[in-house]
């Protein structure tokens, strides 16, 4: 494997982004350089590897929003399911700034945390209530991937989802209770079942 820069790049400070501003360079340059090193790092990097992980977690105080999100989502893609720091650090990023982050933080705990963690079940099920219609259709998405099979408390919450007044969250419950085995649905659409 490739080794990997030891010192990432630091977080932009506004002041610093200002400066850069004056300079006629723009923030875009930097944005597009830290996702592209987040990238790298994630293709190339082996899952679990620290270093990696410390390169990615560095960026998710970043003060750019697309920064934090891409940060979110590569860590996900970069540390071992159930990393307590790294679940510690994406749920920090639940009350972020920018509401892409945190629907992004919804995402990624559905991919690195394990199944019936209380604190992060608690978390995302708290965005089912969320003013925004997006954060509700991730949290619905998102908790047949942590909850544990048949959570009578989560298939009732996920279930008043259908009376959304959004028709994108009330077609997600519907098809994450048809489907979920976690939400005591059938993994196999019927269709599919007439194939295998």
């Amino acid at each position: 494997m490739p080794e990997l820069p030891t010192v990432p790049m630091p977080p932009l400070r506004p002041e610093t982004l200002e400066s850069l501003e004056h300079a006629g360079v723009g923030p875009m340059d930097f944005r597009e350089h830290h996702v592209k090193d987040l990238e790298r790092i994630a293709t190339l990097s082996a899952r679990g590897d620290p270093d990696a992980i410390e390169a990615v977690a560095s960026r998710l105080q970043n003060v750019d929003w697309a920064v934090r999100f891409a940060a979110v989502y590569f860590l996900s893609e970069v540390v071992e399911k159930g990393d307590a720091r790294a679940v510690a650090a994406v749920t920090a990023r639940l009350a972020d700034a920018s509401a892409d982050v945190q629907r992004g933080a919804v995402y990624a705990l559905s991919q690195i945390a394990r199944r019936g963690d209380a604190d992060v079940i608690a978390a995302v099920a708290a965005r089912l209530e969320d003013g925004d219609w997006r954060a509700r259709k991730v949290a619905v998405t998102a908790l047949p991937q942590v909850a544990e099979r048949g959570d009578a408390a989560l298939v009732a919450a996920v279930t008043t989802r259908l009376e959304d007044d959004r028709a994108d969250v009330r077609e997600a419950a519907e098809i994450m209770l048809r489907l979920s085995p976690a939400l005591g649905g059938d993994s196999t659409p019927q269709w599919w079942s007439e194939y295998i």
